[in-house]
């Protein structure tokens, strides 16, 4: 019986053992996938859509179509156009850019009939990034390839309103495998006859191409010749081009047209979540979101745009970076606009925009035009992220970026030159880059003014599948508009949107739940305090469209730490909303610069001939404070501090001393003067308000008590004439007092002056304080002796908890 325990055991344990290895090496091979599938790759299929058809074929309107090639690696790279009998290999050195520029017979002319060996097949040893352009004078767009291995069964186009024949909405399809079958449904009527909504079939064997234009038959309705939203299936995996010959955009408001081209991401990867940027040198865009499923909601920043079926797609003009949020899968687009908006700058061109859910931590990408060019990339960076951010090694600036609104992504713009660019960062982050031909080069037109291209910098390409939504909703303080207001954010990778938000009790706080749609990514809430100089509290229910809920408590507080009145945000609703308004410890090192008004000639048994005279002394050592709000932009606020008085006052005497000198047996008359040096101990305490004028400057102002510990001074006779003389029993000078007994040991007075603080984290700030003091009374019982006072402070604050 134990042998057989002993068998099952080790059966037991070498099948766990398969189990495990192969459920290891199935995970193993899911990541090296998720590794692999993004731009780089290591085989590719291409292809040149048609561009605007000049009658006139000059050298200067000749077709210039080009690859750049990029890589990581030394590589390897092959590059075939069969039908144009041309082969190549090239060698590309790691992180440099290779143009190779193919005979404009690859151009693609033929419409919906399948182009034998008309794609451009590219193999390479070694990953490689590939760009393509498509090029003719002043209507030039570019692409950035897809590798065969991110390649999907199911697209759908976005293009944009055809014009005329020669300036219509097209799309290409390249087949990767022999025998493949494809079914298309039109959005439009085709340039070949196909109808609008039918689907119909074509097959094609590996590296063929189809190509499909829009008829231009509805001069009444362009949306009758856009092919935007077309259906495009297979059974093997393609390659979809779509774009344009020649668009106009905004379609007819702006004149100028460009060739627009990218290709396209199958809808299995698009996603839900989107940053738009404006173009750098330009003004306006347009852009476009294409629903993938019927009854998508699509905002942009908090507002509902639109409902789109399957197929549709909502068309807008900006001038701002927005965010764009859907409940459902889509697509965007971003188009520069024509340089006839008033720009001169640049015209058309097209750039999809890489979902938040397929970003990625690096990119190797291409500018890939010479010469007279502005090239330029937007990227979008979670904020908390930006120390990170490289553009080719070097770190860039955190004062480049700007915050995307409300979100906790930053962007910027960044102009590059020409060649090829890693740029990377610790979280996954969005880029694309763009150029726009320079208008004037010393005082001419440039040879490519009003041109421009764009293209995506990459992104992952994995199969886009949302998990259950079961995070709640994020509510924060934020400024907006330059106010101070409430966000209620459900906007990450998975979140369906916002459903209800209820105020559940409140205290001194007054707050307005604007009407937002179900579904919405955020909802900005204005509050007011019923009294402003009172603290107040609000407890918030937020609940999203999957039924995630959670309280959080809003406190309207003061903080001694910013002198200003805050908002603070805590999950929970058992939240004591009194913890900002706190004591405020600080310590600090003094120093006074002391101007002394004597008025005496006698004190405390000390007499001169005549008064007594000393203008300046200095004082201080270190002290502590504290604070505490009172009201409004008001901080009560007490000072101790620990000092060391000295000053030197001197009365010369008027009447001549003399002494008899044996060795020339006279008389030598000599000079005296009485002098009082203080040099005692003593503690000033302030008491007074702090006045916020900024977040940085205050004004303090209030009563000071300087108290005396001791009245130690050295009181002396002194021989002022002639120099060197000494009394009789020796010595310059001869001790009358040790203490000047007639000084107070309190002195009352004013102060006042201006305060510099900064905050430096943890609860911590640095301060400067400058002050004047001013004291009325005489320091002494028994005569005149009055002070003013100059102090700096220099220290620091911490604000308990």
């Amino acid at each position: 019986m134990k042998k057989i325990h002993i068998i099952t055991f080790i059966i037991l344990f070498a099948f766990a053992n398969i189990f495990c290895y192969a459920q290891g090496d199935s995970i193993k091979k899911q990541r090296i996938n998720e590794i692999v599938k993004n731009g780089e790759g290591q085989d590719f299929y291409v292809c040149f859509m048609m561009n605007f058809n000049d009658e006139v074929q000059s050298n200067a309107k000749r077709l210039d179509l080009q690859l750049f090639i990029t890589s990581d690696y030394d590589a390897s790279v092959t590059i075939e156009f069969p039908k144009g009998n041309y082969k190549q290999t090239i060698k590309v050195k790691a992180g440099e850019i290779v143009a190779v520029r193919l005979d404009p017979f690859a151009q693609a002319t033929l419409f919906e009939m399948e182009d034998v060996g008309q794609a451009i097949h590219i193999t390479s040893d070694k990953p490689i990034s590939v760009y393509g352009l498509n090029r003719r004078k002043q209507t030039t767009d570019s692409f950035l390839a897809f590798p065969v291995e991110v390649l999907g069964t199911e697209y759908m186009i976005m293009s944009y309103y055809s014009f005329t024949p020669e300036m219509q909405s097209t799309f290409a399809i390249v087949a990767t495998e022999d025998n493949t079958l494809i079914e298309i449904t039109p959005t439009v009527n085709t340039s070949g006859g196909r109808a609008k909504g039918v689907p119909f079939q074509v097959t094609l064997n590996k590296g063929n191409m189809y190509q499909v234009g829009a008829r231009n038959n509805s001069y009444n309705n362009q949306n009758s010749r856009d092919l935007t939203g077309t259906v495009v299936k297979a059974n093997k995996k393609i390659a979809v081009f779509g774009g344009h010959q020649c668009a106009t955009v905004p379609y007819p408001a702006v004149g100028a047209c460009n060739v627009l081209v990218e290709q396209i991401p199958s809808v299995n990867t698009w996603g839900k979540n989107f940053y738009i940027g404006a173009f750098e040198s330009r003004s306006f865009y347009t852009y476009r979101v294409l629903a993938s499923q019927d009854s998508t909601k699509v905002f942009e920043d908090t507002m509902l745009i639109a409902v789109l079926m399957k197929g549709q797609f909502v068309q807008k003009d900006s001038r701002k970076n927005i965010q764009i949020t859907a409940d459902k899968p889509v697509l965007v687009a971003q188009y520069s606009q024509g340089s006839g908006n008033g720009d001169n700058v640049g015209d058309p061109m097209m750039i999809l925009i890489t979902p938040v859910q397929q970003y990625l931590r690096k990119y190797r990408f291409a500018t890939p035009i010479n010469g007279e060019w502005l090239h330029f990339v937007n990227v979008f960076v979670p904020t908390n992220a930006i120390g990170s951010f490289k553009v080719n090694g070097n770190p860039v600036p955190e004062n480049t970026f700007k915050r995307f609104g409300t979100t906790k992504y930053s962007i910027a713009g960044i102009k590059l030159p020409y060649g090829s660019h890693t740029v990377e960062c610790k979280e996954p982050f969005g880029l694309y880059c763009y150029g726009f031909g320079i208008q004037y080069i010393n005082g001419f037109t440039g040879p490519d003014a009003y041109d421009a291209y764009g293209a995506m910098g990459g992104q992952s390409f994995l199969d886009y599948q949302p998990v259950p939504d079961t995070i709640p909703p994020i509510v924060e303080s934020i400024l907006f508009n330059r106010k101070k207001a409430i966000q209620v954010s459900d906007d990450g990778r998975d979140d369906l949107g916002m459903s209800d938000i209820t105020i559940v009790q409140s205290n001194n706080m007054a707050a307005d739940i604007p009407n937002f749609t179900q579904g919405a990514p955020s909802v900005i809430l204005n509050y007011t305090p019923i009294s402003t100089l009172e603290a107040g509290s609000m407890v918030l229910r937020v609940t999203d469209v999957a039924k995630n809920t959670a309280l959080y408590t809003v406190c309207y507080a003061y903080d001694n730490t910013t002198n200003d009145w805050i908002t603070l945000v805590n999950k929970g609703q058992d939240v004591d909303c009194k913890t900002a308004n706190t004591w405020v410890l600080g310590a600090f090192f003094s120093h006074s610069y002391n101007s002394y008004s004597p008025e005496f000639s006698k004190t405390a048994g000390v007499a001169g001939d005549n008064s007594f005279d000393g203008m300046s002394g200095s004082s201080g050592i270190f002290g502590l404070s504290i604070s505490r709000h009172l009201f409004s932009a008001f901080n009560v606020t007490a000072k101790l501090s620990f000092i060391t008085n000295e000053a030197l006052f001197v009365a010369p005497d008027s009447n001549k001393h003399f002494v008899w000198d044996s060795k020339s047996e006279n008389s030598m008359a000599y000079y005296t003067a009485k002098e009082i040096n203080l040099k005692h101990w003593g503690v000033n305490i302030d008491a007074g308000l702090d006045w916020k004028i900024s977040d940085y400057l205050y004004l303090s102002g209030g009563l000071a008590f300087n108290f005396n510990l001791s009245k130690a001074a050295n009181v002396n006779d002194r021989i002022l004439f002639p120099p060197g003389y000494e009394f009789p029993e020796g010595g310059t000078s001869r001790r009358i007092a040790d203490e000047l007994t007639s000084l107070r040991t309190l002195n009352l007075g004013l102060y006042i002056g201006p305060g510099m603080v900064c905050s430096i984290g943890y609860d911590l700030q640095l301060f400067v304080d400058v002050n004047y003091y001013y004291y009325p009374f005489s320091m002494l019982d028994d005569a005149d002796l009055f002070l003013d006072q100059v102090n700096f402070k220099f220290g620091i604050k911490y604000q308990l908890k």
